[in-house]
């Protein structure tokens, strides 16, 4: 059952209004099912299709910005994720992320610069995004803190965690010995570009 507080539960988390309450949300193995304005009557059907398996688990999604077309550092929320996995020619390095997290501000300029350059040199080749761990439920992966971050490998998809020191060189070292399509970005680099990392 949601205990709410105003302004210290983030019912938007659990995709519920305040004019939904009273709800309960269930939370087993990464999955909420819920089920909001209680009755009687809703409550045993939830809790029935609960333990039958039937209930189909609610994943909160953030918005895609407006702009996330033009953007090289790409926003992925859930509602989208799948349109980036399917298209297995790229591999994608994913950050899992909190605004609230200042190692994952401070890496952003880092980020943005490194999907700037792939853009450049090899567009159709690579991805990488964000994600909000705060706006959405990704419960197919293990974040073990924030930032946490991915390569989802082309064509296999293997996931592939990064766990190096988070400096320019290593992710492009990362990207060319793990990534399915083995893109070399240094060969590209001409000296200004090189100067500037």
């Amino acid at each position: 059952v949601v205990f709410y507080k105003q302004e210290k539960t983030n019912l938007k988390h659990f995709g519920i209004s305040e004019e939904q309450l009273p709800a309960m949300i269930n939370l087993t193995n990464k999955k909420k099912y819920k089920q909001v304005g209680l009755t009687k009557e809703n409550t045993e059907n939830f809790l029935e299709n609960y333990f039958s398996e039937s209930l189909t688990p609610y994943e909160a999604s953030g918005e895609v910005p407006e702009d996330n077309s033009k953007r090289n550092l790409k926003v992925i929320v859930r509602n989208d994720y799948k349109k980036y996995y399917e298209d297995i020619k790229k591999d994608i390095i994913i950050v899992f992320h909190s605004p609230y997290c200042r190692y994952c501000v401070e890496l952003k300029p880092l980020l943005e610069k490194l999907a700037d350059l792939y853009n450049k040199y090899s567009p159709k080749k690579i991805v990488i995004g964000t994600i909000d761990m705060v706006d959405n439920d990704m419960p197919e992966f293990t974040i073990h803190g924030f930032p946490t971050i991915y390569l989802l490998k082309g064509k296999t998809r293997e996931t592939i965690l990064f766990d190096q020191q988070r400096s320019f060189n290593n992710f492009i070292e990362f990207i060319h010995q793990n990534g399915y399509n083995k893109i070399n970005l240094n060969k590209y680099l001409d000296k200004k570009e090189k100067e500037d990392l």
